[in-house]
């Protein structure tokens, strides 16, 4: 039986992707791995930047503090679940986003509608019958 190879012979061995795409892959983690433990190393030292002021040398918050601004005359919320189409659940979303009236529902365009339904919810139901009965019922 012949030895094709010896050991210390010079073979050429086929490119194979996978090795060398593990090895960069290896690779990056180490250097990932790496820069994040030097993150929490500068973060550990990092000195607190604070200053903390003895007693005597604070100032009074009430010169800082600019006068509240009066408050507009709270309007009082529609039922908004008088409006087909409108569930306790619907009129919670809208509701929450501000909408909380019939003129101010009115007052919004399909759209703006949709895209509150689609942040809460991820669905955007169809508000063009919704809007044309709060006019009816605002006005």
């Amino acid at each position: 039986m012949k030895i094709r190879y010896s050991l210390f012979s010079a073979r050429r061995k086929r490119f194979s992707p996978w090795r060398y795409g593990l090895k960069l892959g290896l690779a990056a983690a180490m250097v990932v791995w790496w820069w994040l433990q030097n993150q929490r190393q500068e973060e550990v030292e990092k000195p607190d930047s604070r200053v903390v002021l003895p007693p005597d040398e604070v100032e009074p918050a009430s010169k800082h503090v600019p006068a509240a601004k009066p408050k507009a005359a709270s309007v009082e919320p529609d039922d908004l679940t008088s409006i087909d189409g409108i569930g306790p659940k619907y009129a919670a979303v809208l509701a929450e986003a501000g909408v909380a009236t019939f003129t101010k529902l009115a007052q919004m365009k399909p759209t703006d509608v949709q895209e509150i339904f689609r942040a809460a919810t991820g669905r955007a139901p169809d508000p063009s019958d919704w809007i044309k009965q709060a006019s009816k019922l605002s006005g």
